[in-house]
């Protein structure tokens, strides 16, 4: 069971009344600790010297193990904590004591594991850990998602990637809307979904040009996913978005109809996206290095997602 307290209720932010101001610098030692709760109760808890006393402890065990020796060795290091041979401990401390964007990388690293391995645990870990009463993958990654929004802090696990979240409202109506759509459409559409949740990555740390590059590689592969899907042809190495559009009206893929009274709408996604990518991020700087401010990212990021959500749902509703 998992329920709000009457003091974080009382401490939330009434979004209604006022803009929902997040903050990505300082994670909270009471958010951290509700992180290794978290993830005690959905991976198991294990103690060193004990871990093969029970089937249940020493899937736990293993588990832990495997998540921690993949960690360190994407990290690039020896261990988390100097010391320590438990895993599960090693991890508890570098959650407990590490800077900001560490946590947030052993955080995700251990909800992508949460979301795969043990999502497809094998039938024999299953019966294990049965008796364990460990909390479901889908029922953990909910919880993490509300920790992050109880102490407004700006990021999400989403579709098997932490992204960063800049407003709640854009991210609710807009972006998330945008993973879920590529999500369900099927593997046709995951080149373009792995090309989003790379523009969010390259956001969250920071490389500001390279978001909005793939940024606008999401949308030109959304365009490529839906003529391969409906069988227009194009070329796949030199078609760009403009050339991509050009064959969706070319097919009707807006009704006529509409299209008369849509005019704007094929300049916004023709003058769009691809312009704030050229302008700032596509081609060769020169001599003096161009700063792309964080707001451009984030508009990049925004008018992406509302092209894809516009040309799935387009897709969808015209089989």
């Amino acid at each position: 069971m998992s329920e709000d307290l009457f003091s974080a209720r009382q401490a939330a932010p009434v979004e209604a009344n006022g803009p929902d101001l997040l903050q990505y610098d300082s994670l909270p030692r009471a958010f951290r600790i509700q992180i290794i709760n978290l993830l005690k109760a959905t991976i198991g808890k294990v103690e060193m010297g004990r871990h093969l006393n029970s089937p249940a402890a020493a899937t736990s065990y293993r588990w832990w193990s495997d998540l921690y020796s993949r960690f360190i060795r994407e990290k690039g290091v020896y261990w988390l904590t100097p010391g320590i041979d438990n895993p599960l401990v090693q991890c508890i401390q570098y959650i407990s004591e590490a800077d900001t964007p560490d946590v947030l990388d052993l955080i995700e690293f251990a909800f992508k594991f949460v979301d795969t391995e043990i999502r497809n645990a094998s039938p024999y870990e299953r019966m294990d850990i049965s008796d364990a009463n460990l909390i479901q993958p889908d029922a953990a990654i909910a919880e993490l998602n509300r920790r992050f929004s109880q102490h407004n802090l700006g990021y999400e696990f989403t579709a098997g990637e932490l992204i960063r979240i800049n407003s709640r409202y854009i991210h609710t109506e807009v972006l998330r809307p945008a993973l879920q759509l590529l999500q369900e459409a099927g593997t046709d559409f995951s080149g373009p979904l792995d090309e989003f949740l790379k523009a969010h990555e390259h956001h969250r740390q920071g490389n500001l040009k390279d978001a909005i590059n793939w940024a606008l590689k999401a949308f030109e592969s959304t365009l490529k996913a839906i003529c391969t899907a409906r069988g227009w042809g194009f070329d796949p190495q030199k078609d760009t978005a403009k050339q991509l559009l050009d064959i969706a009206y070319a097919h009707n893929f807006v009704p006529v109809y509409l299209q008369q009274h849509l005019g704007g709408l094929r300049s916004a996604l023709e003058a769009g996206l691809p312009t704030i990518r050229n302008k700032n991020s596509g081609h060769g700087q020169g001599p003096t290095p161009v700063a792309v401010p964080d707001y451009y990212a984030r508009f990049a990021l925004n008018l992406a997602a509302a092209n894809i959500v516009f040309l799935i749902e387009a897709h969808k509703a015209n089989p």
